[in-house]
Formats: C-alpha cells, sequence, structure tokens
C-alpha cells in the first residue's frame, strides 16, 4: 500500500476523528459554557472598579486606599497569572488537550524512528560511495583539462611558427576549459542518483558550526541574557551594579496580595 492509499485507506471503527471531535463549532460551544460564570464574574468585578473610581477619582484618604487594595486583591485573586481563577480555568480546561497533544507528539516518532533506523546504514553507504564517485571525477576532470591544456599551449606555439592555425588552438582551449569546468561543478551533479520507480539523491555539503570555546566568541554573535543579567543587578533597594550596555534602575510598583 503506498502512502497515497494509507493517507486515503477508510476509517475501520467506528470512533469519531480528531478533526470531528475537536471541530470549531464544538470548542466554540464549549468554550462559552465554560466562559459564561466567568464572564459574568469579570462583570462583577469591573463594575466593582468602576463604582471605586466614580466615588473616588483620586485616593485622598489611607480608608480610600484600604478600599482599593481590597478591590485590587479580589481582582487580582481572579485575573493573576498561573494562580488566579481565571488562568485555573484555562488550564483545567485545555489540559485534556495537551495531554493528548503529547500523546501524539510521543506515538508518531516512534513509528518514523523505525524507517529511520533502517535507512541510516543505507544512507552512509550511499554518502561514501558518492564521495568516492565525486573525487574519481574531479581528479579525471582534472588530468583531462590539464592533457587538453598542454595540447593548447603546443597548438598555439605551432600556429605562432607558421605550422598551425590559430583557430585550432583557440578551440583545443575552449575544450580544456570544458574539461576543467567539472572541477567547480556542484557536487549534485557529479553523484546524482535516480530510482528506477522513484527517488533521486545526491551528494551535497551542509555548514556545520560547532561552538567549542565560548568565550572567544566575538560579542556581535552573543544575544545579551536577561535573566542573568536581572539576578547580577540585585534586588530594589540594593546598590545598583555597574554592568556595561546595561542601565539599572529602582521604579514604583504595587504588590497587591490576595
Amino acid at each position: 500500500m503506498t502512502d497515497m492509499q494509507t493517507a486515503a485507506h477508510p476509517r475501520t471503527h467506528n470512533l469519531p476523528s480528531l478533526t470531528e471531535t475537536l471541530a470549531p463549532p464544538v470548542v466554540s460551544a464549549l468554550l462559552e459554557i465554560e466562559l459564561a460564570p466567568l464572564r459574568e464574574r469579570a462583570a462583577a468585578l469591573v463594575g466593582s472598579c468602576e463604582r471605586f473610581l466614580a466615588a473616588h477619582p483620586t485616593i485622598e484618604t489611607a480608608e480610600q486606599d484600604e478600599m482599593a487594595a481590597q478591590i485590587l486583591a479580589t481582582c487580582a485573586r481572579f485575573t493573576a497569572k498561573k494562580s488566579g481563577r481565571l488562568d485555573a480555568a484555562r488550564e483545567a480546561f485545555k489540559s485534556p488537550v495537551l495531554a493528548a497533544g503529547r500523546q501524539i507528539d510521543a506515538a508518531f516518532p516512534k513509528v518514523a524512528g523505525e524507517v529511520e533506523l533502517a535507512t541510516d546504514v543505507i544512507s552512509r553507504a550511499s554518502v561514501a560511495y558518492k564521495m568516492k564517485v565525486e573525487g574519481e571525477r574531479r581528479a579525471a576532470a582534472k588530468a583531462e583539462a590539464d592533457r587538453l591544456a598542454a595540447e593548447a599551449a603546443v597548438a598555439e606555439r605551432m600556429a605562432e611558427r607558421g605550422d598551425g592555425s590559430f583557430t585550432d588552438a583557440a578551440e583545443a582551449y575552449v575544450k580544456a576549459e570544458k574539461a576543467a569546468s567539472v572541477l567547480t561543478a556542484p557536487a549534485a551533479d557529479l553523484t546524482r542518483s535516480r530510482g528506477d520507480a522513484a527517488g533521486t539523491t545526491s551528494l551535497r555539503y551542509k555548514r556545520v558550526v560547532t561552538i567549542t570555546s565560548p568565550a572567544d566568541v566575538p560579542r556581535m554573535y552573543c544575544v545579551p541574557d536577561l535573566a542573568a543579567l536581572s539576578r547580577a543587578a540585585g534586588k530594589a533597594g540594593t546598590p545598583i551594579p555597574t554592568i556595561a550596555g546595561v542601565t539599572i534602575t529602582d521604579e514604583p510598583d504595587l504588590t497587591v496580595r490576595r
């Protein structure tokens, strides 16, 4: 059975496909059910914020600031990343999908790995053969180009003595240049193989960069590590270090504890 036939092979079970199970209309309907009570709570929180701002456009007293703290903490319990009610609901809602994704991601590479393991030895053997063919063809081309160039030089000297034609000498040089062109031809052109039914292979070279001494890599190729810089900067209120190319300041922020 070909790959196309496999893809088109009808299901032999009654289970719905993932496309059917996770169809956009289905997901949308489930989301509406999940989000309905959360939207109601969000609307109530927004209302409390609007009422506070209507009554207190600016905070003038400690009592007003305490009221603000309560509103902010209540809203934070709803919106806080990773620990708020909204994010907890999001994580719980998508958890089955993520679990299914991990299961899928783990299953398919195993099947591919079996084939890749079987073909690896053949691939390495083909590369070794093609490298040998490339070397032989370039060596033969160089020998032929050198021979033709020597013949062209002789023909040119004979033409200068009147024993030959400059046209013959020019044609000899053209043949020598054509033979020499193989020396700079892409490896793929010298090693391409075609299967009887399907498939083509050819040799190519890929450039591989390996970092052997990180400290010696020029700065232009390095990406600043913000996490490392933040650790080096320390906490607000402690002495501010000097780091070249970096500005460090203590800026006001608000802590809301829930």
